[in-house]
Parts: structure tokens; sequence; C-alpha cells
């Protein structure tokens, strides 16, 4: 399908709590965002069909429009019909339910293996395991790791074009081995991404084993990196895996055009095309449920970091041990044990559709969002305590649903700390999901989207550099709008200036820096910008953000900012909030390492899966009951036969 056919498009995203749908139109000549609907996912108990949570937000875009979407059999009708029911491109994305659950098998580490990580970072995956050449583990301990890690796919790659061979082969034996160990219902699939002259070779040892997509070398020399068919081809596993979750989702996947993608692949498509439209360096970031998703497009170099392990519902608990509570504690104006931390997160984990019901839960669940994204962008980029970005992009129900566009903005501001002049924008609609998936098959309606400034504008930051004196004048600003008289304001250092300039006005801003403070290292800047939900924004905090060393010193600049930004009552922080605590698990101080959170997901340790229990800890396990006849030694050898 081409463009030329194209009038309408109906995209929906499943994610883990919500179902969001946006029909697109011709209006005037140029696509336009006509209707919107989002309800809770009904994927789980007590439903378990997404078909019911599709229907009752399809609901709202009918009564919107008046126009029918379903056919009586439940597929959504395509192309659009005389009487206007139906549409000509449908596209679905998900982030519903579990990641994509990848083993990475490569020749080295920095080469196949780093290309095949970044390759499925823009996708809805959780890399289990990698598997290469020097990893020092025997054939033996490589099939296991394949066969007890129970992935969805194996990521296959290694050797530039008409380059290694038999290494390449030699894993990809081992591989179909390891495979063929697995019950023919839980076979992962392959995934070949290398060497091309190997395609029959690798065709041949899985023709009998599992399945095999070909995705073309992503390495095709040491200098090149090719990753697009790769990404293509692990969103195809995606949909596969995801359309086994229930009949419904499956027809429904059937009859998008794109099949079932991951949500998280629009955000990079974007950022890319944003990117080299001229508007980098960029950051389009989304926390979600499930997981947190950050692109980036920075020197010209596009990167995207997916982490299931940080999420504000279902992923809650995870987030506390991937990012550590002493991370979150770090932007909370109060004391808080682990125990209660605990105690949230687990209550989160279960509830995830839940909305902070106080003050002191919001400011948790912000922190916990800000520790997050911040974790994510360390991964990235290691060392990072602020970047220089000209546009920032949120997007999720955390980023975009405060109900107040100010909050919206800090909460950017403090995840990302951007540098310099930057525009701030947000996705309240769920769009950026929905042109990932449009882009492939329909281009022109992504360009005409953007253009059409389907996106909210909130307005300009503008961040001073370094570390101002905290309550010194830094600098001197004057704001000459197009319309109303001049202002002149001094901002203080470890303070925010919000100028409120409306929508669709134009003000010419005049910066001189003092005390050695400058914005992109310049001491005088002049600039034109427009309007927006919030303005102009002047942050003088400086970077990294100062948050104190104490909660007491949180408790008096969070209120502080937050009212500086919104205009909003300082909200004071009770003061039995910062009497000082005792925490009892000093155990939980630092974060989990992946191979422990993994650990615990499981159960069990993999690598300690072949190590015999001792005596003691079977009897622990059964104990010892002395009405038995049975003694426990008698059940510790006829275990220990069981396991042998």
């Amino acid at each position: 399908m081409t463009n030329d056919n194209v009038n309408s498009v109906l995209s929906v995203d499943f994610g883990s709590v919500s179902t969001r749908v946006v029909l697109i139109d011709i209006v005037d000549g140029a696509y336009r965002l006509v209707a919107r609907g989002q309800g809770r996912t009904t994927d789980g108990y007590p439903i378990n069909d997404v078909a019911v949570g599709l229907d009752r937000v399809l609901r709202q875009v009918y009564n919107a429009t008046g126009r029918r979407f379903l056919a009586e059999n439940g597929t959504v009708i395509t192309p659009e019909q005389a009487d206007r029911s139906g549409v000509d491109l449908f596209t679905m994305t998900a982030s519903v339910g579990r990641p994509l659950r990848a083993v990475v098998v490569g020749l080295t580490p920095n080469v196949s293996v780093e290309s095949a990580l970044r390759a499925a970072s823009t996708n809805y995956i959780d890399v289990a395991n990698i598997i290469s050449l020097d990893d020092g583990r025997s054939e033996e301990e490589r099939m296991n790791a394949i066969v007890l890690t129970y992935p969805d796919v194996v990521f296959l790659t290694g050797g530039t074009e008409a380059g290694a061979t038999e290494a390449v082969l030699r894993l990809a034996r081992m591989a179909a081995l390891a495979v063929s160990l697995v019950d023919k219902q839980r076979r992962p699939a392959v995934i070949y991404s290398g060497n091309s002259y190997l395609d029959v070779q690798i065709a041949d040892l899985f023709q009998d084993v599992t399945t095999v997509l070909f995705a073309g070398n992503i390495r095709p020399d040491l200098r090149t990196e090719k990753l697009d068919t790769a990404r293509l081809k692990l969103g195809e596993a995606f949909d596969q895996q995801a359309g086994q979750r229930s009949s419904t989702f499956a027809m429904l996947s059937k009859t998008s055009q794109t099949g079932a993608l991951p949500t998280p692949q629009g955000y990079g498509v974007l950022a890319d095309y944003l990117g080299q439209t001229g508007m980098g360096p960029l950051a389009v970031v989304d926390m979600g449920s499930s997981a947190t998703t950050l692109a980036l497009y920075t020197e010209g170099r596009m990167q995207t970091g997916i982490n299931p392990q940080i999420g504000l519902g279902y992923s809650a608990e995870a987030l506390l041990d991937t990012v550590g509570i002493e991370a979150i504690r770090g932007w909370l104006p109060f004391n808080i044990s682990r125990k209660d931390m605990r105690n949230y997160v687990m209550n989160k984990t279960l509830r995830p559709a839940s909305i902070p019901a106080t003050v002191k839960d919001l400011y948790i669940e912000q922190a916990m969002l800000k520790a997050g994204v911040r974790h994510l962008l360390q991964e990235m980029v290691p060392g990072a305590g602020a970047l220089p970005l000209n546009l920032l992009i949120g997007a999720g129900g955390p980023l975009t649903g405060t109900g107040s566009a100010g909050y919206d903005a800090m909460l950017l501001l403090d995840t990302l700390q951007p540098t310099g002049v930057t525009v701030l924008q947000n996705d309240p609609y769920g769009l950026i999901p929905a042109m990932g998936s449009i882009a492939t098959r329909a281009p022109e309606v992504v360009v005409q989207l953007m253009d059409g400034g389907s996106l909210n504008y909130l307005g300009v930051c503008i961040a001073v550099d370094g570390k101002p004196p905290m309550d010194k004048p830094v600098l001197r600003v004057t704001v000459t709008p197009d319309e109303g008289d001049v202002t002149e304001h001094d901002v203080l250092g470890g303070h925010i200036w919000a100028f409120r300039l409306p929508r669709g006005r134009r003000a010419e801003v005049k910066i001189r820096c003092r005390r050695g403070t400058s914005v992109n290292g310049k001491r005088g800047v002049k600039l034109m910008v427009d309007g927006g939900a919030i303005g102009i924004l002047i942050d003088a905090r400086g970077r990294p953000v100062p948050l104190g060393k104490s909660a007491a010193d949180r408790a008096m600049l969070l209120p502080m900012w937050a009212h500086e930004v919104t205009g909003d009552p300082i909200v004071e922080i009770d003061p039995a909030l910062l009497e000082a605590i005792a925490d009892e698990d000093e155990a939980e101080a630092k974060p989990l390492s992946r191979r422990e959170r993994r650990r615990r997901r499981r159960g069990k340790d993999e690598a300690a899966s072949t190590d015999e229990p001792s005596d003691d800890e079977l009897a622990a396990l059964f104990g010892d009951d002395d009405d038995d006849d049975t003694s426990i030694e008698d059940e510790i050898d006829e275990l220990r036969n069981v396991l042998s």
C-alpha cells in the first residue's frame, strides 16, 4: 500500500495498563489527528481478552466521529468503505505482557555482540544471556545457558561479509543443538544477522529444528553497521510471541498491515527522523507501566535504550531493585525506610493502574521516575550528568498525565537535565507509537503530523551551565514580547524563573550571564522564542541539578522549584517526615546486578542449577516429620535419585 491510497489511518497501542487509539484523516488537504480514545487494557484477569478494551475505546472514537471500525467478526475494516466505515491503513503496537526474551550469540563482544545489542535496544526485548567465543564458557555451559534461559528468540550474528565462516558455524551448531533439546512447543525462533555467505548452511542447520529469520549482516565490515533489517526481524519475532497470548490478539495482528510492532520502535523512528531534519541533538523519553524507553540523537548518531525492568506499574518493584533505594531517596524531600519503600512499590506492582493518593505518594512516584530515567541514561551514556539538547519530548502517562503543563515540564527537566536552549514538548495523545508504526507504510503521514503541531508544545527552557552560587544574581534577562511591555528580571542561582508567553505569541529574549556562568558556553545570548503552555523557563539551578545532601535540603528545594515553574502555592513538607529513621535491612542498600535480578525472577541462579543440594538444604526444604516412617536420609536419597 502506498501513500496515494491512504486517506485514513487507525492506530492502536496496547499498553500494559492502557489501550490507546488514534484516528488520522485528511483535513483541508493534510493529515491531522481527528479523534482519539483511551481505556484500560483487558489483556489479563478477569477478562483476558484485549478485544473488550479495544471495543470500549473505539466506542469513544465512534461517539466523536460517527464512524464504525469493526466488522462483525471483530476485525478492523480495511480499506475505508463508501459509507466512511473502516480505514485505509490499520497499524498496531504493543507493550502489553512480558518482553521478548532473547539470547544473543556472537563472535566478539565489541563487534557483532555490541551491534546485536544495539539492534535489540529498539525493541521490547529482555536480553537474558549473551554468548560469545571468548566468554570463557565450555560448549556444554553455552548450551545450558540457552536451554535454561527459555528464550523466545536466539539472535545469532557474527562474521563480516565473506569473512569468518568456521567460527560462526561452530556457534550456530551449538545453538541448533541447544534449541533441539527444548520442548517443541517452547522452542525459540532464530534470527540470523551475520555473514550472509553462510545463509544456506544456517538454513540447513535449523531446517528441522525451528524457524529461522534472515536479517542481513549487521556488520558487513568492521566500520559499517546496518541495523534496520535486524530490528524489523526482531519486531516480527515480537509480533509472533505477542500473538500467542490470545486468539483475538493474533487476529488483530493479522489484520494490521504492519503486524504487532513493539511500542518503543516508534520513539527511535521519530527521533531519527527529527534528527536528520536538523533538529538534533534531541531526546524522546517514555516511562510506562512495564518499561522505559529513551531515544537519543546526538552528534549525528541515533541511539535507543529500552529497559523492561524500569517502569511505574508492573515493573515498579524491578525498578527499585535496578536503581537502588538511595537513587530514589536522592529525589525525595522526606525520609523513608526501606521497608516502607518496598511496601509501596510492591503495592504498585500489584495495582499498576493506581494513582498517588497523597502528596507523599506523588513525590515517591516522581522520584522513582527521575531515578529510573537517569539510570537508563547512565546505561546509554556513562558519566552523563546533563545533555545539550535542542529538543526534548516526553511521552507516557507518568510524564504527560500530571494535569499540569508546568509539572510535565519539571519532570522533563529533572530527568534529562538539558543544557542550553531546549524546546520542550510532550505527547499526551499517544501519537508517537502510531507515527513509528505508520512511518514504514506511509511516511508522508508522519511528516505532516509533525509539521501540523500534533505534539503538545510546552515552551522553551534556557539552562545555565555549571554550578551557579545559590541565591546570588547570575543572569540578567530581558524579554520583549511581540505584544506588551518589556520585562527585565535578575535570576538567582539555584532558582527557576518562568515568563508566561501564551501560544501563538513570540518574544525576543536577551540574557547576560554573571559570576562565571554561561549558556552553551556563551556569556551573552539573544534569540526569538515561541510561546507555549508554560512559555519561557530560565533554569539557573546548574547541572547536574543540586539536590542537597539531606532530605531537609530537598524539602526546601523541591517545593520551591515546583512553585516557581507552575505558579502553584508552595506545599510545605510535614516536619514529621523529616525525622531520622532506622533501616533494618542494610543488605538492600546497593542496586542488584543484572544477573541477580534475573536470578530473583527465575527463583534460582542458572550458574548454580547443576550444583547438588546439600543434606542440610534438603532437610530444611522437606523438614523432618517424626510421624513419618521414612527417615529424612531416605527422603534425601530418593530425591537425589530423582535429580540424577
